[in-house]
Protein backbone atom coordinates (compact mmCIF):
# COMPACT_ATOMS: atom_id res chain seq x y z
CA UNK A 1 0.00 0.00 0.00
CA UNK A 2 2.87 2.16 0.63
CA UNK A 3 4.64 1.50 -2.30
CA UNK A 4 1.31 2.62 -4.50
CA UNK A 5 1.18 5.40 -3.04
CA UNK A 6 4.71 7.02 -3.24
CA UNK A 7 4.64 5.65 -6.93
CA UNK A 8 1.65 7.85 -7.56
CA UNK A 9 3.32 10.99 -6.31
CA UNK A 10 5.33 10.88 -9.77
CA UNK A 11 8.57 11.85 -8.08
CA UNK A 12 11.22 10.78 -5.10
CA UNK A 13 9.51 11.69 -1.80
CA UNK A 14 11.30 12.14 1.23
CA UNK A 15 9.35 9.67 3.69
CA UNK A 16 9.01 10.35 7.40
CA UNK A 17 8.17 7.85 10.24
CA UNK A 18 7.77 6.82 13.54
CA UNK A 19 9.19 3.23 12.70
CA UNK A 20 10.46 2.10 9.45
CA UNK A 21 11.49 -1.35 8.11
CA UNK A 22 14.50 -1.23 6.79
CA UNK A 23 12.32 -3.86 4.42
CA UNK A 24 10.32 -1.11 3.29
CA UNK A 25 13.44 0.99 2.61
CA UNK A 26 14.26 -2.18 0.13
CA UNK A 27 11.31 -2.39 -1.35
CA UNK A 28 11.22 1.39 -2.13
CA UNK A 29 14.45 1.80 -3.58
CA UNK A 30 16.40 4.34 -4.46
CA UNK A 31 13.78 4.84 -7.60
CA UNK A 32 11.41 6.34 -5.55
CA UNK A 33 13.08 7.61 -2.37
CA UNK A 34 14.81 10.65 -2.20
CA UNK A 35 15.53 10.61 1.33
CA UNK A 36 13.67 9.22 4.53
CA UNK A 37 13.18 10.18 8.37
CA UNK A 38 12.33 8.85 11.11
CA UNK A 39 12.37 9.16 14.46
CA UNK A 40 13.57 5.79 15.77
CA UNK A 41 16.83 4.07 14.68
CA UNK A 42 20.37 5.04 15.08
CA UNK A 43 24.06 5.17 12.46
CA UNK A 44 24.19 1.58 13.65
CA UNK A 45 20.43 0.39 12.95
CA UNK A 46 19.38 -1.89 10.19
CA UNK A 47 17.90 0.75 8.41
CA UNK A 48 20.45 3.27 7.99
CA UNK A 49 22.55 0.09 6.80
CA UNK A 50 20.49 -0.59 4.28
CA UNK A 51 19.61 2.88 3.46
CA UNK A 52 23.23 4.16 2.89
CA UNK A 53 24.13 0.80 0.85
CA UNK A 54 21.17 1.59 -1.41
CA UNK A 55 22.85 5.58 -1.57
CA UNK A 56 19.51 7.06 -0.19
CA UNK A 57 19.90 9.63 2.27
CA UNK A 58 18.62 8.48 5.84
CA UNK A 59 18.38 11.09 9.42
CA UNK A 60 17.26 8.76 11.95
CA UNK A 61 16.62 9.42 15.80
CA UNK A 62 14.40 13.09 14.84
CA UNK A 63 11.83 13.39 17.57
CA UNK A 64 8.31 14.05 16.63
CA UNK A 65 9.03 14.35 13.23
CA UNK A 66 5.62 13.05 12.27
CA UNK A 67 3.84 15.32 14.69
CA UNK A 68 5.37 18.30 13.74
CA UNK A 69 5.18 18.22 9.78
CA UNK A 70 1.24 17.12 10.22
CA UNK A 71 1.37 20.38 12.74
CA UNK A 72 3.26 21.73 9.77
CA UNK A 73 0.38 21.04 6.98
CA UNK A 74 -2.25 22.38 8.94
CA UNK A 75 -1.10 26.36 8.44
Amino acid sequence: MLAEKVKKEGAKVVLASENLAAATIAHLGKNLLAGVVAETGGSTSHLAIVAKSLGIPTVLGVKNIVRELIDATRY
